[in-house]
């Protein structure tokens, strides 16, 4: 499974992957539109949640329309079958699918197609690509 690692010693809660993710998948540097999030919980250190691609994912068991499937490489989400139930969002132990509060359904990382651009722009290194390992 390919999954986006990450190092939260090296995150510093900049916030700027969820700045590009927003507009690499919605045109808008809007965080709300991120498909991660940066978790900030002062005074703990702020730290990007981004979803993990398990291996064998609850949150696609929780799903009764099959909106989220395992796919090869990545855990894919479907929003036209999404029903909003948020059943996914409660299964992954990870905290790492989101409700969208700017539309409907739910935000789940897509890892970009095989290119998560997150990673390219993460100024502390926090963020790294992993290709076909297991966790």
């Amino acid at each position: 499974m390919n999954y986006i690692r990450v190092d939260k010693d090296k995150c510093v809660a900049c916030r700027l992957c969820e700045l590009i993710c927003s507009v690499g998948h919605e045109d808008e540097f809007n965080p709300k539109k991120a498909l991660l999030k940066v978790d900030i919980d002062f005074p703990v250190p702020g730290k990007a949640v981004v979803c993990r691609q398990c291996e064998n994912p609850l949150c696609v068991e929780a799903c009764p329309t099959e909106a989220l499937t395992k796919e090869k490489d990545f855990v894919k989400y479907d929003g036209e079958e999404c029903i909003d139930c948020y059943n996914c969002i409660e299964a992954c132990p990870f905290d790492a699918i989101f409700i969208n509060k700017t539309g409907s359904g739910v935000l789940k990382c897509d890892l970009c197609g095989g290119e998560p651009r997150c990673v390219d722009y993460c100024s502390g290194n926090a963020l790294e690509f992993i290709k076909g390992e297991e966790k």
